[in-house]
């Protein structure tokens, strides 16, 4: 405990074994302590809000995009994978392009 009172008292940098031990207990990523970030909760994306900004789009040319890709973790640290929705634009054409 006098170990905590010092670091707390003299502001010193604890080690990362330190870290890492209070973070299992706690059951939380060592990053917590270190980058200030602060657990949210779930993010909710509405369609209203999810603009071209954000989105990666797929396309043959420079003003043909078919396929766009829109986050749906943005803002959210520390996920394991990235949630996305795809949007397909289809359109008719008289002589389409085949990709495969």
């Amino acid at each position: 405990m006098e170990h905590f009172e010092q670091v707390d008292k003299t502001g010193a940098i604890p080690p990362l074994s330190w870290l890492i031990k209070i973070s299992r207990s706690l059951k939380v990523r060592p990053g917590t302590f270190l980058d200030g970030y602060e657990e949210e909760g779930p993010i909710i994306n509405r369609k209203t809000d999810l603009s071209s900004s954000g989105a990666i789009a797929y396309h043959l040319n420079s003003n043909d995009s078919h396929l766009d890709f829109y986050s749906l973790g943005t803002g959210k640290a520390g996920r394991y994978f990235e949630p996305f929705i795809i949007e397909v634009n289809t359109s008719v054409k008289e002589n389409p392009v085949l990709t495969s």
